[in-house]
């Protein structure tokens, strides 16, 4: 059965989408920023200002803001018990989104699905996913992005 998609935009990493009954990804704004930059300006002894030099773009840090549920899996489908749900479901998340680190350079395909027609792409390296103190079955969680090009375009 295909997960059950509860929105958009949502944010599928290696092919996994962050918003179904499952689990929510929120505060997406920050993948719509654009890359951070590189480069200083030189300073000039004895005078006024600096020399202006180029800047580039560079890898950016970005994170995003998850709840995951332990009522129902991603396809919908309830659980008999919400806590051993929730570890079902942080398990899923880690072994197909956060953990699989061994593979080619690192990095997994991010898609920013704005609607049913819209979507910025990339590759990220996922650098962790934190998990809160929330009592079970719902916890909050943080998923640490790295933007290798800076951006999703």
């Amino acid at each position: 059965m295909p997960n059950v998609i509860t929105r958009y935009p949502h944010l599928e990493i290696n092919g996994v989408p962050l918003a179904t009954p499952a689990w929510e990804a929120s505060d997406l704004n920050s993948l719509l920023q654009g890359p951070d930059q590189r480069g200083s300006d030189r300073l000039l002894p004895g005078a006024s200002g600096v020399r202006p030099y180029k800047r580039r773009a560079t890898v950016s840090k970005r994170s995003v803001r998850l709840v995951i549920f332990g009522d129902y899996d991603r396809e919908g489908v309830a659980y008999a018990d919400p806590f051993a749900g929730l570890v079902a479901n942080i398990d899923y998340l880690r072994l197909n989104v956060s953990d699989p680190t061994g593979t080619g350079d690192g990095t997994r395909t991010a898609i920013l699905r704005l609607s049913a027609v819209s979507a910025k792409t990339g590759s990220v390296h996922v650098e962790g996913l934190e998990l809160s103190d929330d009592d079970p079955p719902t916890v909050r969680a943080v998923l640490m992005l790295s933007l290798p090009t800076g951006a999703l375009v």
